[in-house]
């Protein structure tokens, strides 16, 4: 479905949001292809720092690429063994030659050191990926099954899950609010143990209240914590957003960020 370009421009920010939305979906649902994505994100920041990218694309790669914190240790490895290699092709042939064989113990440890530092967090970052896609598919079959619609809302209501973390200045999930929506059904994972009620606030960019709902019960799944709202349209003007939720048995509270963009067509 996507060429190797789309993947690029999707890891520079600069795809398109219908079809950046699609490769943020795949990823979660097809393993090959998030480990065809982790490999463009690694010839990616080898072009970076060997100086191969275009000077409109190392732009991009500073202001979208790098707003992850993972990437910017891939980058900051990617620098460190680019460094030592400069260093070493630095010196002429007749200086390599007797240190040469004291030196390949050294290169290989640090080679398998940052090799198992970098597999750990690949590891870390695909477990993640797994739960969080896990947890949407849980949070899916609750909702359609045991969780009940606390009002009727007359009109197109659209489903907009969310997991709590991230923040303005990160990556956030983008909600497309055509025409025909009147209103959003916000599905919450809430960390696991929470019971009773909570209390939501949905907070614009500059972390003002626009609307708060309280009263909303918490409801279980197979251990998990979940919670639904539904927040009308008219309080959804295109930006970024917070949700933050307050259980009542929690010491401090979640936030959920997001961005609202909106269409005149009917269709989504």
């Amino acid at each position: 479905m996507n060429s190797e370009r789309q993947i690029r421009e999707y890891l520079l920010g600069v795809l398109p949001a219908e079809r950046r939305e699609e490769v943020e979906q795949q990823i979660l649902t097809d393993d090959d292809f998030h480990q065809e994505v982790e490999m463009a994100e690694e010839e990616l920041v080898d072009d970076y720092v060997s100086g191969e990218l275009p000077a409109a694309d190392r732009r991009l790669f500073e202001t979208n690429f790098l707003t992850s914190p993972f990437r910017r240790q891939k980058l900051q490895f990617a620098r460190a063994l680019q460094r030592a290699v400069d260093a070493r092709a630095g010196t002429t042939r007749f200086e390599r030659i007797i240190p040469l064989a004291r030196f390949y113990p050294y290169a290989l440890a640090a080679a398998i050191l940052v090799a198992a530092f970098l597999g750990v967090l690949d590891y870390q970052y695909a477990k993640r990926i797994r739960e969080d896609r896990d947890q949407l598919a849980l949070l899916n079959r609750q909702l359609e099954n045991s969780v009940p619609v606390d009002q009727v809302v007359p009109g197109s209501v659209l489903q907009a899950d969310l997991l709590p973390g991230g923040s303005r200045s990160g990556a956030q999930p983008r909600f497309n609010l055509s025409k025909g929506v009147s209103a959003v059904r916000f599905n919450l994972a809430l960390p696991t143990g929470l019971e009773g009620l909570i209390k939501l606030d949905l907070l614009n960019d500059a972390g003002q209240p626009v609307v708060s709902q309280q009263g909303i019960r918490i409801a279980r799944a197979e251990s998990k914590s979940l919670a639904s709202v539904i927040i009308e349209a008219e309080y959804l003007t295109p930006g970024n957003y917070v949700l933050h939720a307050t259980p009542q048995q929690a010491p401090a509270g979640f936030d959920y960020a997001f961005q609202i963009s909106r269409s005149t067509s009917a269709a989504q």
